[in-house]
């Protein structure tokens, strides 16, 4: 399971590497990218990469002087896949309402039309 943090430099590197291909990225590209409310500092971003790594999302070259040679694995391109089909997939709330909601105001509108028109006629006292 990964960090919020993990998860942000993950999606980082799979938009830096688009192709898959093997980058070197610098430790000020990672800094500048980050978000400014996680506050990453440099042992934050080794650390997340050395967690990145040993969990198989990503394949780590070499790391010199903070210059990091760095490509996503397939498992790590796939976990931004499925999460964006999850994000597609799920309906909110509001939209699993609208049908019964827009049924209910037919109806409504349906009886008080036929009310008016039953007045009008004298019908209805």
């Amino acid at each position: 399971m990964l960090d919020k943090r993990t998860i942000v430099l993950l999606k980082i590197i799979n938009e830096k590497c688009s192709k898959g291909c093997y980058r070197v990225i610098g430790l000020d590209e990672f800094l500048n990218e980050f978000p400014a409310d996680f506050c990453a500092d440099e042992d934050l971003i080794k650390q997340s990469l050395n967690s990145l790594s040993l969990g198989g999302y990503i394949s780590l070259r070499f790391d010199r002087d903070g210059q990091f040679c760095l490509s996503p694995t397939p498992k790590g391109r796939l976990f931004f896949e499925e999460a964006q089909t999850d994000v597609l997939s799920k309906k909110s709330p509001i939209t699993d309402l609208l049908p019964h909601f827009y049924n209910f105001l037919s109806t409504f509108l349906a009886v008080l039309a036929a009310l008016f028109i039953f007045k009008l006629l004298g019908g209805v006292c």
